[in-house]
């Protein structure tokens, strides 16, 4: 089981490929396996690291406080101990926070970034969606946390075709770590770094889903504005997961921003 000690935790990833370092960032529910379908095709041009986070997957929470500053140490440790910087770094939702914080710490060590229906500021309508879910989780309603989850999640379309989310979704909240998770939308809420986008120097994709209506495509927009060499695509008809959703409109993007950045280094 490849793992990397970094401070308190013995951090899980899955490597494929060479050349210039991509990590792969999930988001607040998710784990390196969200990557997995596209780990061959984005190894095929990098060396694609897709790790799980403290208190996900099979990384354990440890000692540290949950906090987005705390993850962006981590995965600069985890970089460190792979000798993977400088690197490239996706990072989708609470991903797209932790590259954020990464960018702004860790100068030194990103060659660019993409940023996947994240934020960068919290807004009152996002605050009382994770304010909801704490509550839900106090009072041990997974039901009710998974009808008031779900349907923020996916666009129309990705809808129509799996009617059965809502149930597969609840159906992997078996197990769950209701203080780990508690702690992590408190990070989520928390988080807010719009008034530093200025100081991201390296090229940017922001990327979400036009039907996001998790972190709309405001934030998206607003991070686009405040980062100077970035670019701005919006997938139509998808929901918070693009990657998941419309995976060629995905590749699709990350592959040609890549390329570019190959062809100007």
């Amino acid at each position: 089981m490849p793992v990397a000690q970094v401070d308190d935790i013995a951090i899980f990833y899955e490597e494929r490929g060479q050349g210039t370092p991509l990590l792969l960032l999930h988001g607040v529910g998710g784990s390196h396996a969200n990557w997995l379908d596209h780990l061959e095709t984005l190894g095929a041009s990098h060396r694609a690291i897709a790790w799980d986070s403290r208190g996900r997957g099979q990384t354990p929470a440890g000692a540290r406080p949950l906090t987005i500053k705390q993850f962006a140490r981590d995965l600069h440790g985890l970089a460190q101990a792979l000798r993977a910087t400088p690197a490239v770094v996706l990072g989708t939702s609470m991903g797209g926070a932790i590259a954020i914080q990464f960018a702004v710490d860790y100068l030194e060590a990103i060659r660019a970034l993409i940023l996947l229906d994240t934020w960068a500021s919290p807004h009152m309508d996002f605050v009382a969606h994770f304010q909801r879910r704490i509550d839900l989780l106090d009072r041990g309603d997974l039901d009710a946390y998974v009808a008031h989850v779900v349907p923020t999640f996916y666009g129309s379309a990705y809808t129509r075709a799996h009617p059965d989310a809502l149930a597969d979704y609840r159906k992997r909240l078996e197990g769950l770590d209701v203080l780990v998770m508690k702690g992590l939308c408190r990070a989520l809420m928390e988080f807010d770094l719009q008034d530093r986008l200025g100081e991201i120097r390296v090229p940017t994709l922001v990327m979400v889903g036009g039907e996001d209506r998790l972190v709309p495509p405001f934030h998206s927009r607003s991070i686009h504005q405040r980062i100077a060499r970035s670019r701005y695509v919006e997938i139509p008809e998808c929901g918070h997961f693009p990657y998941l959703e419309k995976p060629a409109a995905f590749r699709k993007a990350v592959l040609s921003f890549l390329g570019d950045l190959s062809s100007h280094p």
